[in-house]
């Protein structure tokens, strides 16, 4: 019984099947033409979509280089500033000279150099201790001296005139 019962469904769909109505020419076309116009608007998404994708990659690739070069520009700008720094510092560092007398001719001058000792020597504003320091004269430069060894104290200059100021006579030692 239960064969005759799937009969009659398989039946049943089979005419209602037969029933239904037959499509058009003209149905079939528009039907391929929506399909048509479906393919098309997917194609077109996923065209759009990669020009998308492509878009990004481009935006990140110059993302990427502007990144590069802010790092690079840092790093210049950090450079400058070091430059800078170390340009203010040594122009901290320097002392001021005084002023170049007569470079011509320095009347009694004599050729000698300072005594190799602890690095430097002090060349004063005035004969003693008690003067201010106005130049450091590195251990064993070659000098020019006025005045006498014999006393404590002599006025020295550098070869090319350029005073230095007043000098213990015990640190300079006269060249034969």
């Amino acid at each position: 019984m239960l064969f005759i019962v799937a009969g009659l469904c398989f039946a049943t769909s089979c005419e209602e099947k037969k029933s239904e109505p037959v499509l058009s020419q003209e149905a079939i076309v528009a039907m391929i033409d929506e399909a048509a116009e479906k393919k098309a608007a997917k194609m077109e998404k996923k065209r759009k979509a990669q020009q998308l994708r492509e878009e990004a990659e481009e935006a990140e690739e110059d993302a990427r280089v502007a990144r590069e070069e802010a790092a690079a520009a840092r790093e210049e700008a950090a450079a400058a500033r070091e430059e800078a720094r170390r340009a203010r510092a040594e122009a901290n560092n320097v002392r001021t000279q005084p002023r170049v007398r007569a470079t011509a001719n320095i009347p009694g001058a004599r050729r000698a150099h300072v005594i190799r000792e602890g690095g430097y020597t002090n060349a004063r504003s005035g004969p003693g201790v008690g003067y201010s320091i106005m130049n450091k004269v590195k251990d064993g430069s070659p000098i020019l001296y006025t005045g006498n060894l014999g006393y404590a104290w002599v006025e020295v200059y550098t070869l090319d005139g350029r005073y230095l100021g007043y000098m213990s006579s015990n640190k300079v030692i006269p060249e034969q």
